[in-house]
């Protein structure tokens, strides 16, 4: 795999969390092809947090981050999110 330059990899944990959950609820609003409704995410920074540490603590899961300098809610971006997609049919 080959990290964009000035792109940071690293795992997420607790202190993640707000981040993290900023980061799907502007996701959830993006697309109607989720799998969550925008007013089914339940889950709070609390929960977040705790799913989190589980991970780290249990040793064989991990969710990873890529940072590139800017705010949680915009990390998507270094993926290529003005990437053409195809148009909407609804």
């Amino acid at each position: 795999m080959t990290v964009p330059t000035g792109v940071r990899l690293r795992e997420a944990g607790p202190g993640d969390a707000a981040a993290l959950l900023a980061l799907k609820r502007s996701l959830d609003l993006e697309t109607s092809f989720m799998l969550l409704e925008p007013d089914e995410l339940t889950d709070d920074e609390h929960d977040i947090a705790a799913d989190l540490a589980a991970k780290v603590a249990a040793g064989n899961s991990v969710v990873m981050l890529a940072e590139a300098g800017l705010s949680a809610t915009r990390k998507r971006g270094a993926a290529g999110s003005a990437a053409a997609r195809p148009p909407r049919t609804s």
